[in-house]
């Protein structure tokens, strides 16, 4: 009888730059809630008519496949030092992220205890930051960072190298009390928010079953929150077309997060009575470039 394969035993490796990747004792190791890397294959063919309602198998092949899933984990402002740059595309620059039209590639290996799986040549497709305030059941307090990432091959039995998680002071996650939100040139409080990145990923297949290229061919910054609707935050409703400046940031300590947008423009969203409960005010707001200055920068300081 065969063992168990129990998630808590695995392990999730990153190895930075274009493949082949080789993952040893410098490759990034990172504690994570889950993930669903994975490859998905097609069978094509098997559907002409042979004068009878029974498809073959002779007349099937192998179709393209694509990689890619979700890795979620706890932030923390030393894995920013490594992610943002994916996310963004321009490497760090004093404490800096910017945004640039490309994206770098790296390699993901995941130790899935009965089994490795290496995938080759992943970009961040999507990031998601969520924060939310507690304790509600199922919620808890600490900020996540979900990441959709897209690659082009997968390779089994790589081996995982041996690499410690770092118990460093940088390393420790941020939590949603380590939040503080500008909009309108004004601290607001807030309930929950979600930030999206999304780099629209265009894989391209070209006489290869598996991706040759994976092209960003768009960006998107939304900013989502949940705020209580008071009258601390009724001047929010209602806002100008050309949006405004404003900013959400992470400290602990000495140990700081900001995401700086351009100008963001919010469509008008009614706050709304769901029962004996206070009432929130949504607001979904896009950042957008505004002059030369671009929809978002990140600064990120980690030095404990």
């Amino acid at each position: 009888m065969g063992s168990c394969a129990q998630g808590a035993q695995a392990a999730l490796y990153v190895e930075p730059g274009a493949s082949p990747h080789t993952f040893d004792t410098s490759s990034e190791r990172y504690e994570f809630l889950y993930e669903s890397l994975q490859k998905r294959g097609r069978i094509v063919g098997g559907t002409g008519i042979r004068g009878t309602r029974s498809p073959h198998s002779a007349r099937t092949r192998a179709g393209h496949y694509t990689v890619g899933g979700r890795v979620a984990m706890n932030v923390d402002p030393a894995g920013l030092d490594a992610w943002l740059p994916r996310i963004l595309g321009a490497a760090e620059s004093s404490d800096s992220f910017a945004l640039a039209e490309s994206l770098p590639s790296f390699g993901v290996l995941v130790d899935r205890v009965t089994e490795t799986f290496e995938y080759t040549d992943c970009v961040v497709n999507q990031a998601m930051f969520h924060g939310k305030a507690g304790p509600e059941d199922g919620e808890p307090e600490l900020i996540e960072m979900v990441l959709d990432l897209i690659g082009k091959t997968e390779v089994a039995n790589t081996s995982a190298p041996s690499v410690s998680l770092s118990t460093a002071a940088n390393a420790t996650p941020y939590v949603f009390s380590d939040s503080a939100l500008t909009l309108q040139s004004g601290s607001r409080e807030v309930k929950e928010w979600w930030l999206l990145i999304s780099n629209h990923i265009q894989p391209r297949w070209v006489n290869s079953l598996s991706a040759t290229q994976l092209c960003p061919r768009d960006r998107t910054v939304i900013l989502r929150t949940r705020l209580p609707y008071d009258t601390d935050t009724d001047d929010l409703y209602g806002q100008a077309l050309a949006g405004a400046t404003g900013s959400l940031a992470l400290t602990n300590g000495n140990l700081g997060t900001t995401f700086t947008f351009g100008t963001l423009q919010v469509p008008d969203e009614s706050p709304i009575v769901r029962g004996k409960t206070e009432i929130d005010l949504f607001l979904t707001l896009t950042a957008r470039m505004t002059g030369t200055t671009r929809e978002l920068v990140v600064t990120n300081d980690s030095v404990a």
